[in-house]
């Protein structure tokens, strides 16, 4: 009896897989529960990785979207306040108002007999342009011939009477240097200098540089005046002829140290 009891002890004992406590865990049983909890705290840090990174993207797509929206209203409310300074300038706008134009609207923040600054708003977005009357070019009449100077027409379009004794033409692409500046009101036969190089030793003058006329010019509201500029050639005391035709020309006029807002000769038309 007492082996049968000692032979069943040691069959218990002897179990493979079995520690002597027989509620004990293997080591298997403890290695698999800490790579089950391992994997567990990865997949969280995954998901927390992927709700952060996945926020920051709606964030930035949001503010991309945001800042998109706001540059396209900016520059629409640009092209209003342009619109309204094209208005004022065509219509000499006097008084205070408020225009709709399109989406926006636009107001004049300053004005006076010359000179606009308009504001043109659409939602938040507000921009403010400034423009000028002036002594405008006549678009289309340049002269072709001769070539070598530039003749055209301007009129005073500032609303008031005027008078300059100065100007300075600047161009680009090509070097050239003018003898003479001729003005007189539209219609006259009789063109009167107002500058000749040869009074100065027979100088030509480049572009960017001012010249001062012997007399003032006076010109009445909406006035037209025919220039013609003549003389252009390669040197600052003379030289070849240059074809100044296909270039256009900026001209600012000047009431001695006061610049009038410049206007743009286009080229010769075909």
């Amino acid at each position: 009896h007492i082996m049968t009891v000692q032979s069943a002890r040691i069959a218990v004992c002897s179990s493979p897989g079995r520690s002597f406590e027989p509620n004990a865990l293997t080591r298997r049983d403890v290695r698999q529960g800490a790579d089950a909890g391992f994997s567990m705290v990865v997949v969280i840090v995954l998901f927390l990785f992927l709700s952060i990174v996945g926020g920051s993207v709606c964030s930035l797509l949001s503010v991309t979207h945001s800042s998109g929206l706001s540059h396209i209203n900016s520059t629409k409310a640009f092209y209003v306040a342009q619109a309204g300074l094209q208005w004022a300038l065509k219509n000499r706008a006097v008084g205070q108002c408020e225009v709709s134009f399109g989406e926006g609207n636009f107001s004049f923040v300053e004005k006076n007999m010359w000179r606009y600054e308009v504001r043109g708003s659409l939602g938040e977005a507000v921009r403010h342009v400034r423009g000028y009357r002036t002594i405008e070019y006549f678009p289309g009449t340049r002269e072709w011939v001769p070539k070598e100077n530039v003749h055209f027409l301007v009129q005073n379009q500032t609303g008031y009477w005027i008078d300059f004794n100065g100007m300075k033409l600047e161009w680009s692409g090509r070097e050239a240097y003018f003898e003479k500046i001729h003005i007189t009101e539209e219609g006259d036969d009789e063109l009167i200098t107002v500058w000749d190089g040869n009074w100065y030793g027979g100088q030509h003058v480049g572009s960017g540089e001012k010249v001062y006329f012997y007399l003032n010019r006076d010109v009445a509201p909406s006035e037209t005046l025919e220039i013609v500029i003549e003389g252009f050639e390669s040197g600052k005391h003379g030289g070849n002829k240059v074809d100044m035709r296909d270039l256009p020309v900026k001209v600012t006029f000047y009431d001695y140290a006061y610049p009038y807002q410049f206007t743009v000769v286009g080229a010769c038309e075909s």
